[in-house]
């Protein structure tokens, strides 16, 4: 690789890490306002019935932040559309990826067990939950 080469390319590095610092520091600041502000709204669409604007909602706060109370809203919104088979598959996912969210293991042996699947449920259900 030639001197001009390398020079660009860690130029361009820099340049990068420094776009990359500076919006994650500005997303941050901005971040829990507008987070609350969707999972309000979301929530208030989903308490009057309005299930595709509350899975926008909540789907507007998953591109902001990767959070096991954002995808349990995005869970019952599906299962508000009817989408059951898409709601126990995206409550699966928020089951394993947040093991430190009981919330969602519960939703899912929920979703397992209404599903007539209750020995995969007990299995699932996080120990200090009622069966």
């Amino acid at each position: 690789m030639g001197r001009w080469r390398r020079i660009v390319v860690a130029v361009g590095a820099a340049a990068a890490l420094f776009v990359a610092l500076f919006s994650k520091a500005n997303a941050q600041t901005q971040r829990p306002e507008a987070r609350q502000a969707l999972l309000h709204s979301a929530a208030d669409a989903l308490a009057r019935g309005d299930a595709a604007t509350a899975l926008r909602g909540y789907e507007f706060a998953a591109a902001l932040e990767h959070a096991a109370d954002i995808e349990l809203g995005i869970v019952r919104s599906l299962m508000l559309a009817g989408h059951y088979r898409r709601a126990l598959t995206f409550a699966a996912h928020t089951a394993q990826a947040h093991p430190g969210a009981p919330d969602g293991a519960r939703m899912y042996a929920q979703l397992l067990d209404v599903g007539g699947h209750g020995a995969l449920a007990a299995r699932v259900r996080p120990a200090d939950a009622a069966a």
